[in-house]
């Protein structure tokens, strides 16, 4: 008898079920390639833009301006849908060295929100570039400043009105920009700076100047000088002249003089801060000592000190001692100190931070009532 084979085939039912089962397959494959698809061209895009980006930096970092096209400083210029990157550089930086300049007119506001009423500007831009996306339009990211960098997917129909009903366009623009202080930075350029070191001592009573100086900056300066009420007698002059002992300084807006006759002694915080004409500030913290006048402090057996503290807590030591804190709207007085004991107050609590004052007993005694009166607001610490 002829055995029957032990393997049969798949029946019509089952054939069917497999082609149904495969049909579903490459039908949900088909789905997926078309997202994966655009998803790879915008990284892709993302790639190109940020190249781009990168060799106009270059560029600019090497000659000083920037270029006028993307084939000048040698970036592709298509992106993954093969279309032109769109660049604008800003025209004052064009053709002039990026050092000459501190401030721009282009800005960049990036959309805090779907619908952009709300932003973070971005100012002082060098250059921006960006990819139009698969839609190639770009008006909603822009052509001129401020150009806009919106939130993926904001729904909205030309020109760039922001709508949820039937929008024709959803933003997928690829945007990059540089700033000019980037490029400044990388460069190298000088920067605006205070160039004054020190200030030389003083005596109360006695005419004083001493000459502040800048350097990279562009007139003409705006200066303001805090510290000099706790002096007295002082101010800044940005014109005429300032005579002291035999010397006779020439003020200018450029090299203000600190002039006058000091009316307090001790050693005092002065902060200048300058503004020049593009906006670029510099600020310096310096201290001034006024020695008391020669027939002053002397001929005392024993001193009082005094010390009113205004503002955040401080610190002060006599000479080595036990360091002790002085809290905001507090005062202390002391008896039987000598005339060469020296008190130093400092800005923060345990003696640390900046010295504020520092000064002897008999130097600090600026009446030669053999008593010493510290004032300190802020920061500021006098004694008078």
């Amino acid at each position: 008898m002829q055995n029957k084979s032990k393997n049969q085939g798949l029946t019509l039912v089952e054939v069917a079920i497999v082609l149904v089962i495969l049909g579903l397959l490459i039908g949900l494959g088909a789905s997926l390639i078309g997202p994966l698809t655009k998803r790879a061209k915008i990284q892709e895009s993302r790639d190109i833009v940020k190249q781009a980006k990168e060799a106009v930096l270059g560029y600019a970092v090497k000659n000083g301006y920037l270029p006028a096209t993307l084939d000048n400083a040698g970036a592709r210029k298509l992106d993954a849908w093969g279309r032109e990157l769109i660049y604008y550089p800003d025209n004052e930086i064009r053709s002039s060295d990026v050092c000459s300049k501190s401030t721009t007119a282009t800005q960049v506001y990036e959309c805090t929100n779907t619908d952009c009423t709300s932003y973070n500007t971005k100012s002082n831009i060098a250059f921006i570039i960006y990819s139009k996306g698969e839609d190639t339009d770009g008006e909603c990211t822009g052509a001129t400043s401020p150009f806009y960098i919106r939130q993926q997917g904001m729904p909205y129909n030309s020109p760039c009105t922001y709508t949820t009903t039937n929008p024709k366009y959803y933003y997928d623009d690829v945007v990059v920009y540089v700033s000019l202080d980037e490029i400044r930075a990388l460069r190298g350029c000088p920067k605006f700076r205070i160039t004054t070191e020190f200030l030389h001592y003083g005596y109360k009573g006695s005419q004083y100047g001493a000459q502040l100086s800048v350097t990279d900056g562009f007139p003409n300066y705006t200066w303001n000088i805090t510290g000099l009420n706790q002096i007295g007698g002082l101010s800044l002059k940005t014109s005429d002249s300032c005579s002291y002992d035999s010397v006779n300084l020439t003020c200018d807006n450029a090299s203000p003089c600190i002039c006058g006759t000091p009316t307090n002694y001790g050693t005092f915080s002065i902060k200048i801060e300058v503004t020049d004409s593009k906006n670029q500030t510099a600020t310096k913290n310096l201290s001034l000592t006024i020695n008391p006048s020669s027939d002053e402090g002397r001929g005392c057996t024993t001193y009082s000190l005094i010390i009113s503290n205004q503002g955040n807590e401080k610190s002060y030591r006599i000479d080595s001692g036990i360091c002790r804190n002085i809290g905001n709207n507090e005062s202390l007085s002391l008896t039987g100190l000598i005339s060469n004991n020296i008190l130093t107050i400092y800005q923060s609590s345990a003696c640390s931070g900046q010295t504020l004052l520092s000064g002897s007993m008999q130097n600090l005694d600026s009446n030669g009532n053999c008593v010493v009166n510290v004032s300190c607001q802020g920061n500021n610490c006098g004694a008078n």
